[in-house]
């Protein structure tokens, strides 16, 4: 196993154990489930791109981190899953550089947030890839019941079908291949 590789299982193991103790059964979407959805998605959409190995490194490392805030709740969860991968990166002996991309990237995928560079395009293209997939309406029932466990929030059928249809039609991916694909 390379040091890539290494570096890839000990963050995937420390997002597993913190999310199966620190989050809520009520997430069901923000869970590790979703985390390995994206982190997959940024390995298909970064394979895509001419990335240096060390790019793709801290994209997927970025991917593993990017909502393990949910921990204490979904508002600014991003600052917190930021703080996470800061932590993580900084035992992990990287530098500065390093971590202020990671946290870059992660907190890019705020859906109010444009992305500064291709790395954030690309975790914010895998954060919402599920769009585009056959599951989408599985996935995003478990968002709506998520809301409905975790924040009180109760929509009619014709209220979620309305959101998620606006949601939609106003998204656009920041790739090209995450279009395509």
């Amino acid at each position: 196993m390379n040091d890539t590789s290494q570096i890839l299982a000990k963050a995937e193991a420390t997002v597993r154990a913190h999310m199966e103790a620190a989050v809520s059964a009520g997430h069901t979407f923000h869970n590790f489930a979703h985390t390995s959805q994206v982190v997959e998605a940024a390995q298909e959409l970064g394979s895509r791109f001419d990335l240096t190995e060390r790019e793709r490194e801290l994209l997927l490392i970025a991917a593993w981190f990017h909502d393990s805030g949910y921990a204490e709740g979904a508002e600014d969860h991003e600052t917190r899953s930021a703080e996470h991968a800061a932590a993580f990166l900084g035992s992990h002996g990287y530098s500065a550089e390093d971590i202020a991309l990671v946290k870059a990237c992660i907190l890019d995928t705020r859906l109010s947030a444009e992305p500064r560079d291709l790395l954030s395009e690309i975790l914010c293209d895998a954060d919402l890839a599920h769009l585009g997939k056959p599951t989408f309406w599985d996935l995003s029932s478990r968002l709506r019941h998520e809301k409905a466990l975790t924040r009180g929030t109760i929509l009619t059928e014709q209220e979620w079908v309305n959101q998620e249809l606006t949601f939609l039609q106003s998204h656009s991916y920041h790739t090209p291949i995450a279009f395509e694909l």
